[in-house]
């Protein structure tokens, strides 16, 4: 872990600089500078310990689309707040995974059919684990979704988790706006957020 993520209180230049040595996207807020570049990170509420939160649903994705991108799954609910949504992707393909801030969206697919997309929010203390089946935990009471396949057991536990169609993502994301983190952000209309933003301070993000 960079040592910045575990000082709350390092400026904006080293916190930029780190993110831009793992994305291109983050290498360009660095160029314009580091005080813009915090009212960036600030803006989408990138501040303190919620800063590593933001780049950890990154790096789920990435992973997730090692272990489970692909394959398909017999999804269940543990604690039956979710069991909808689990019926919904029971049996389909997971083909897919996007992270916009700190909300994640998985794609589950099959022929014929529009997407199941999830949406995940995990809050402060959320988590979507992977583990080859022999070694995998039992689920717990705050265990919304589970997959199971290939070897594989995934476990989630999120403040939120809901489901829908294709429009689910299209209408979150334009709500979301665009995230610095992705190689598809939009420059200018991240500045114009930035721009627009009540935070002015070049420290730390107050609130």
């Amino acid at each position: 872990m960079p040592s910045w993520q575990r000082d709350e209180s390092l400026n904006i230049r080293a916190a930029v600089s780190s993110r831009a040595r793992v994305d291109p996207t983050v290498h360009r807020a660095h160029r314009i500078g580091a005080a813009h570049a915090r009212a960036a990170l600030c803006a989408f509420g990138w501040q303190g310990r919620s800063m590593v939160e933001g780049h950890s649903v990154h790096r789920v994705a990435a992973a997730h689309r090692t272990r489970l991108v692909g394959k398909a799954f017999q999804a269940s609910s543990p604690n039956g707040r979710f069991a909808a949504g689990a019926a919904a992707i029971n049996g389909r393909r997971f083909s897919r995974i996007e992270a916009v801030g700190k909300n994640l969206f998985a794609f589950f697919a099959v022929a014929g059919s529009p997407d199941v997309v999830v949406h995940v929010h995990f809050g402060m203390s959320g988590r979507w684990s992977v583990a080859d089946a022999a070694r995998a935990k039992e689920p717990t009471a705050t265990s919304r979704l589970r997959l199971e396949g290939h070897g594989l057991v995934a476990q989630l536990s999120a403040m939120t988790v809901d489901y829908g169609g294709p429009e689910l993502f299209a209408e979150k994301v334009a709500k979301l706006g665009s995230d610095p983190l992705r190689a598809d952000a939009d420059p200018e209309k991240l500045w114009e957020r930035v721009s627009a933003s009540q935070v002015r301070s070049v420290g730390l993000c107050h609130g």
